[in-house]
């Protein structure tokens, strides 16, 4: 049982909005967290994290792992039913991962495209309106050969 109750490293303790202690998320698990607790561009109590959302996709694009938020992308849509997270996730991915490819050779961007567009008939064009929202035209190839 000794394997179970590991303790924390001081470096990944960080305060809250509130000032209390917490612990600090690594990039990924943060914005699965994001991802799936999020109502995407809705006013909330304690504040709108729609911005530090697409941010921080975009880091982890930029850094590499673009494939990651495009599989996070279609999770959310296929398993947690999200529509407007996944959509953004796409978007985000169309911009910044077109160019690159997984293991398999094929474009990830365009994967996730098409299976997230193949859940509703207007899953499609809502992604281009994200994209769009998000970066204006022109669109990424990848998206809209997904789509």
């Amino acid at each position: 049982m000794a394997t179970y109750n590991k303790t924390t490293k001081r470096a990944m303790r960080t305060t809250n909005r509130s000032g209390h202690e917490a612990y600090r998320l690594d990039d990924k698990t943060k914005l699965v967290t994001m991802a799936l607790t999020t109502m995407l561009g809705e006013p909330k109590y304690y504040g709108d994290n729609t911005d530090e959302l697409i941010q921080l996709a975009e880091k982890l694009c930029k850094s590499g792992e673009g494939e990651f938020v495009a599989k996070l992308a279609v999770w959310a849509r296929t398993k947690g039913n999200l529509r407007s997270v996944s959509h953004a996730l796409t978007a985000v991915c169309g911009h910044w991962c077109s160019g690159q490819v997984n293991t398999y050779g094929e474009s990830f961007v365009r994967k996730a495209a098409r299976a997230i567009a193949s859940v509703r008939g207007d899953d499609g064009t809502e992604m281009i309106a994200a994209s769009i929202a998000l970066y204006g035209k022109p669109l990424s190839h990848a998206l809209t050969r997904g789509i």
